[in-house]
């Protein structure tokens, strides 16, 4: 509703259910009148372009099917139908498209207008280009706001035992212990590097190492050699859905060392490892949200986000 009436021009669906909304309707969001129609064109009075998430996901692909499922989108209201990977998907969903509309389950004045929203969007992009197209980029305004975004994502979910803020001492060691990460995503960004961080962590601290820590090594002695006094720190990839990570964490917690962990993509790590008592999350794993997380870690910024989920 806040976006809505700030002016957002489009709206993006996510493949997620709502059964308190679509009643007795088994649909994710993206599929579902009650949502398209009901709730944001009619309740929330959305006259803007409507997309869906990307209909590969499993979600979708593994339950109604990407081809079946973009007609049924088209149908529940959506203007854009995304399809983002793979060309015999794009194809093939086209082609169910003109099917259904052949076949009369698809009228083709819903395409029409469709069609039609989406090229007002563009036209008005154009004219707005055209009318107010800065002759210099701000880059420092650019920045400031970036800044505040993370900052106001960054979330500290849980500090305890006084671990953070940090304040080692000259000869306390930081180990980034860098474990390996099997839970990779279509959505996922295929390289996660714990150097940016060990980057970013050394400008506060002299005394930071980085510790890999791959399956099939020796990796429980690896960390027990490590000498006191430490705090270990352990950036977790969907850790809830990956044994290895979350094996790494329950040890440190079970030896009794200092851990704080960051899941620096889906919130739900905490999962995997409920007693682990200094967690932090970043939402991705990209240098601004580094930046902003280790503003936390150090005391110099106070989290301000809040969980989008709960347990």
């Amino acid at each position: 509703r806040s976006g809505i009436e700030a002016g957002a021009e489009c709206v993006m669906v996510a493949h997620i259910a709502f059964p308190a909304l679509t009643r007795q309707e088994a649909l994710p969001a993206t599929l579902s009148p009650a949502i398209i129609q009901g709730l944001l064109r009619e309740k929330l009075g959305f006259n803007g372009v409507i997309l869906s998430d990307c209909m590969e996901m499993q979600a979708i692909s593994k339950t109604f099917g990407t081809m079946r499922a973009a007609v049924m989108a088209l149908q529940a209201g959506t203007d854009l139908v995304l399809v983002s990977h793979h060309y015999m998907q794009q194809r093939g969903s086209i082609e169910a498209i003109l099917a259904a509309v052949h076949a009369g389950e698809l009228h083709p004045q819903v395409i029409q207008q469709a069609a039609e929203r989406v090229l007002k969007l563009k036209a008005d992009q154009v004219r707005a280009e055209q009318a107010h197209a800065p002759t210099v980029i701000d880059h420092e305004a650019h920045t400031r706001l970036q800044q505040q975004a993370y900052e106001l994502s960054t979330t500290l979910v849980r500090s305890e035992d006084a671990l953070i803020p940090l304040r080692p001492d000259s000869g306390e060691q930081i180990v980034i212990v860098s474990p390996r990460r099997n839970t990779m995503t279509m959505v996922e960004d295929r390289f996660y590097s714990d150097d940016v961080l060990l980057d970013i962590m050394r400008q506060y601290h002299a005394n930071v190492t980085l510790l890999p820590v791959f399956p099939g090594d020796d990796w429980r002695s690896q960390l027990r050699a490590v000498a006191e006094p430490a705090t270990f720190i352990v950036a977790t990839v969907n850790a809830h859905l990956d044994d290895g990570q979350a094996d790494v964490v329950r040890y440190l917690m079970s030896s009794g060392r200092r851990v704080i962990g960051i899941a620096v993509r889906n919130p739900y790590d905490l999962q995997a490892f409920p007693q682990l008592r200094a967690y932090l999350a970043t939402y991705e794993y990209t240098r601004p949200a580094l930046v902003a997380a280790a503003h936390v870690l150090f005391g110099e910024r106070q989290a301000r986000g809040h969980l989008p989920v709960s347990w």
